[in-house]
């Protein structure tokens, strides 16, 4: 469970395009201190992301995006091993 507001902006839509980019610091709570082979020495967790995406379509209602985040505990106590994956983002919204 994590909790992190994020800060956007976007470029108006142009021709049923618009562009946006976001960044967002916050704060985790894991519910198991080992990811894979990775061990976590708290539950609790800082994380910082940033993103970039496109919306399209007649109404805006297809996206693509990419974002990256990190979460460590900020050496609130070692081992520090944090970790750091990248995610791809594909919707669809209805109105």
């Amino acid at each position: 469970m994590g909790l992190s507001p994020v800060v956007g902006l976007r470029r108006a839509a142009s021709a049923g395009v618009s562009y946006y980019v976001g960044a967002g610091v916050g704060a985790h709570l894991l519910s198991h201190t080992r990811i894979d082979e990775r061990q976590m020495s708290t539950a609790f967790q800082f994380g910082e992301l940033a993103g970039a995406g496109v919306d399209f379509g007649d109404h805006g209602q297809y996206g693509v995006g990419v974002r990256i985040e990190h979460i460590s505990n900020g050496c609130i106590k070692e081992p520090n091993n944090g970790v750091t994956f990248g995610e791809v983002r594909l919707s669809y919204r209805w109105d």
